[in-house]
């Protein structure tokens, strides 16, 4: 939700990143993936609209391959060679450049199959040079939520990226609906660590705080796009019992305008984000360029901190570190030294090419509704 008093916004201040240029390749028209070659619907894409399953790494880098179908036992093959491995999360770390075949088995029942390509270019050699401080908005796919829809009742994909940019570059707010709503963003060149403003305040008047998830890529395959690998950035709540690192929600399509949507997340549970008929009269949450009528968001939750006074006032305190539209966030400072691997074990990266900020929290405060991370501005710093 945005909040309906004037607010100090947070700046995230975040230190350079050093790298080499020399040796660049760079890539001028973005190459999109064969949809139908590189898509198995045992596996998930890399966003909603990059449903590509196909994953790109370097030599040495590993992969970290999880099903979204979920099972009892688990059987890996590389290239039709058995793996030793029987999780649900298969590591696999190419050691030569190429393209490697993996398959799964679930319960004996269930069969994926993905392409992993080893990419013959080392991290230094696919940095992408330039100067231009102005960002671009790859996709801005929100949950549903009460400022969903109210400037424009009917947009296109494309539109709403060209909508969520022009904001972002005045500075105003961009909601991220419930959990799972999310926006990638980059400069057309890859950066160092980077600053993101959100509207998150904590005074003696109260508090509003509304996590947002700080995810980062680099483009290893030189497509221009974001396809390739997501990097979460640790945060105070990374590996807590509260927080789940793949959760998913799922999304309907209400049948009837100014009516709540419903969602069920992965373990059964059942909500709805609701009409706010007092403060947002559009017929409709639901994202009018989502043209499926059920619609699922995947990503890390973690637990928010929301409560309420003896005034009944409700307080979103913030979480410790990490997090957009948090007060307090590591100084506000989203550096790629906090970049991790889906087992929660640092990475090390030189640079990165897309950011992507997702709401975080799955909840609502009552007559304020849905809680929902904003932002104002991504920028290099």
């Amino acid at each position: 939700m945005i909040k309906r008093k004037l607010l100090l916004g947070f700046i995230l201040v975040a230190g350079l990143v050093s790298c080499n240029k020399d040796d660049v390749i760079v890539v001028d028209e973005p190459v999109t993936p064969d949809p139908v070659e590189d898509f198995d619907p045992v596996f998930a894409g890399s966003s909603y609209f990059q449903r590509s399953t196909t994953r790109y790494t370097f030599v040495g880098r590993p992969v970290f391959i999880t099903p979204i179908v979920s099972g009892d036992s688990y059987e890996w093959c590389v290239d039709g060679q058995l793996s030793e491995c029987t999780s649900p999360t298969f590591k696999f770390t190419p050691n030569a450049p190429g393209e490697y075949i993996v398959d799964v088995n679930i319960d004996n029942a269930v069969d994926g199959r993905l392409k992993v390509v080893c990419v013959p270019e080392t991290e230094r050699q696919m940095y992408r040079p330039g100067e231009s401080k102005e960002v671009k908005v790859y996709e801005y796919v929100p949950a549903p939520g009460q400022f969903i829809n109210e400037s424009v009742d009917k947009m296109s994909r494309e539109e709403a990226a060209r909508w969520a940019a022009d904001r972002i570059k005045s500075g105003d707010v961009v909601s991220l609906g419930g959990f799972g709503g999310y926006v990638i963003v980059g400069f057309g060149h890859s950066i160092g660590d980077f600053i993101v403003k959100g509207n998150a305040f904590t005074n003696k008047g109260g508090a509003s705080n509304e996590p947002g998830i700080v995810y980062v890529m680099q483009d290893v395959n030189g497509n221009g796009i974001p396809d390739d690998e997501w990097y979460e950035l640790r945060g105070s709540e990374t590996g807590a019992e509260t927080t789940v690192q793949n959760y998913a929600v799922t999304y309907q399509r209400p049948a009837a305008p100014q009516s709540p949507v419903k969602w069920t997340d992965c373990f059964g549970a059942v909500g709805e984000i609701d009409y706010m008929a007092a403060f947002h009269k559009q017929d409709y949450y639901y994202p009018s360029w989502i043209e499926e009528d059920e619609y699922t968001l995947r990503g890390t939750l973690v637990a928010a901190r929301t409560e309420r006074d003896q005034s009944g006032q409700w307080i979103n305190r913030p979480l410790d570190y990490g997090y957009a539209d948090n007060t307090g966030s590591n100084d506000n400072v989203f550096r790629l030294s906090d970049a991790m691997f889906a087992d929660l074990s640092s990475i090390s990266l030189e640079y990165v090419d897309f950011i992507k900020v997702q709401t975080g929290v799955n909840g609502k405060c009552g007559s304020l509704g849905e809680l929902s991370t904003e932002i104002l501005s991504v920028s290099e710093k």
